[in-house]
């Protein structure tokens, strides 16, 4: 699944304001016209959420509001898992509904922090991720 960035600042998305941490002024890492591999969605309280890399070398991953995309493409890909969380659960005292994408993003709320967190070990996963979908070798 792939998503063409539409708008990239945070003016585009000024109703998430309080919701997410970013303020007007702030400028995504995204380049308007480019299109982005999707990794990952979730539902964060009101706010439908896309994981994609951002436009460095590094190519980091990043949460965004689906609304500074468009997705023409309706298929979910090929071994994605999804989990919902249950009121029972700390995610969801934390604000998360659910979770789509590949198997660690889905199961492991601690993967998914360390995507935001810059945590090696989960930048790792991301990457191979990112390879695998983008059909590159890790070893290129």
């Amino acid at each position: 699944m792939r998503a063409e960035c539409v708008a990239n600042d945070g003016r585009s998305v000024a109703q998430y304001l309080g919701i997410l941490f970013f303020d007007l002024s702030v400028q995504f890492a995204l380049t308007i016209g480019d299109t982005y591999p999707v990794l990952g969605m979730e539902l964060y309280r009101q706010v439908f959420q896309i994981l994609v890399p951002d436009n460095s070398e590094y190519r980091r991953p990043q949460w965004l509001p689906v609304e500074l995309f468009v997705i023409d493409d309706s298929e979910i890909p090929l071994g994605w898992h999804f989990r919902a969380y249950g009121p029972e659960t700390a995610a969801y005292e934390r604000g998360f509904r659910a979770r789509w994408g590949y198997r660690q993003l889905a199961e492991s709320d601690e993967h998914r922090d360390g995507l935001e967190g810059r945590d090696p070990a989960a930048l790792v996963i991301f990457g191979e991720q990112l390879d695998q979908l983008e059909g590159r070798s890790a070893d290129k």
